[in-house]
């Protein structure tokens, strides 16, 4: 079948009634009323009275149930029909975004607390690794490299000590035991060192910055290149060792989620193909790829996500990053679809309802009843919850007049 693009907004039914509905409020009182009067000229029957429109109004049983006699029925020129069944091959239209993945998020923090000096970066920032983000001022920083100096310092003359007595312990000018001392000073030394630096290196000072001069700032930088989230600090505050100062969000990894309400992502499956791309983008942003997990559980805004995977790197394509509003398209088969003729179907307050006819005491009712519109395939809309009973099928224009009148007669 050819493919239709569904429109789940629908924008295509809301164009085709808007109008009339604002006709017949406009009109209520004049052709509306020559449209009722002439529908129920046939209500008189075998007590040759006529019936007017605010007689039916009278007999409607609930506010969303119209109560109609076979000649209003013939007037109206009403038919109805059970929901059509049928195959479809459409596409489905989605938003989401670009979400990090757990090993994509880093925050990045500082061993040693202090003093905030100064912020570099900003929420929405591009960065790259190895960036500095932030400097902190912490004196023990400074007591760590002062340690370090003194001790290589030392260690020059505990390494000439050990090879010295080294030396007369050879040549059984000094004993054992002395020649093990400054051994093992020296070693003690080096351990020293060593630690030292490796405290030192864990807030980015490296030996060769010591050697250049003892400096009292901790520059915190990026561990890994993406876009900052959040700054969780500001300048002049002091922070704890270890707290968190900025989160950074990466592309590594990153994940295209699409949500979707339930009645489309019923029609998703795992492997389906999808076309995606940043929300303004053009088509020279679509990227091909395929569904690749559905949530099985609803979120807090009543919607399923939709993972994809791209058939390229994310961090490559049209410059995409984590954050980013993106949409996509997925061509779906439909087997056993739900059907109706786009005029059964109306639109209000952002609902959709048909017609549905049920017997009540011999008469014809015809109740306003909600249904869930999942797309659009050529003049039908695709539905997920086809009413039992029968539906509208023509004549529904004419209904909808006659609840409109029958609700503003209620107001």
């Amino acid at each position: 079948m050819k493919n239709n693009q569904i429109d789940f907004q629908g924008s295509t039914i809301k164009n085709k009634f808007s109008q009339f509905i604002h006709f017949g409020k406009v009109l209520h009182f004049g052709f509306l009323a020559l449209v009722l009067g002439l529908l129920f000229a046939g209500c008189g029957g075998e007590n040759g009275g006529d019936a007017t429109a605010a007689e039916v109004v009278q007999t409607a049983q609930s506010k969303d149930t119209l109560k109609l006699n076979a000649k209003q029925v013939s007037n109206a020129g009403i038919s109805v029909g059970p929901v059509s069944v049928g195959d479809v091959s459409t596409e489905i239209q989605l938003m989401g975004v670009v979400e990090a993945s757990p090993q994509g998020r880093v925050s990045v923090g500082s061993l040693l607390g202090g003093m905030v000096k100064k912020i570099a970066v900003k929420a929405g920032d591009v960065v790259r690794e190895g960036q500095t983000l932030c400097a902190i001022e912490n004196l023990t920083v400074v007591d760590w490299q002062e340690g370090y100096l003194t001790a290589e310092a030392d260690g020059f003359v505990l390494a000439q000590e050990a090879e010295r007595q080294k030396e007369l312990y050879q040549n059984k000018a000094s004993s054992l035991k002395v020649y093990q001392q400054a051994e093992s000073a020296w070693k003690g030394n080096l351990a020293k060192r060593e630690a030292l630096l490796q405290r030192l290196g864990s807030v980015g000072i490296s030996k060769e910055q010591v050697k250049k001069g003892i400096q009292r700032l901790i520059w915190v930088k990026s561990s890994s290149a993406g876009v900052v989230e959040s700054v969780l600090v500001h300048e002049g505050q002091t922070v704890s060792d270890n707290a968190n100062l900025v989160e950074v969000v990466s592309n590594s990894g990153a994940q295209w989620v699409l949500s979707g309400f339930e009645a489309q992502t019923s029609l998703v499956r795992v492997g389906m193909k999808v076309e995606m791309g940043p929300a303004e983008g053009g088509t020279s942003s679509v990227v091909n790829g395929r569904v690749a997990a559905v949530s099985p559980s609803i979120q807090s805004d009543r919607t399923w996500k939709i993972y994809c995977a791209p058939q390229s790197k994310l961090g490559r394509i049209d410059g995409v990053r984590v954050g980013q509003a993106i949409k996509g398209r997925i061509a779906v088969q439909s087997n056993n679809a739900y059907l109706l003729p786009e005029s059964s179907v109306f639109q209000r307050d952002g609902k959709h309802f048909c017609f549905v006819k049920s017997i009540l005491n011999q008469a014809d009712v015809y109740v306003l009843t909600p249904i869930v519109v999942v797309g659009n395939h050529e003049q039908s809309v695709i539905i997920s919850n086809p009413p039992k009973d029968p539906v509208v099928l023509k004549g529904a224009y004419s209904l909808w007049m006659m609840w409109d009148a029958q609700q503003s007669a209620e107001e």
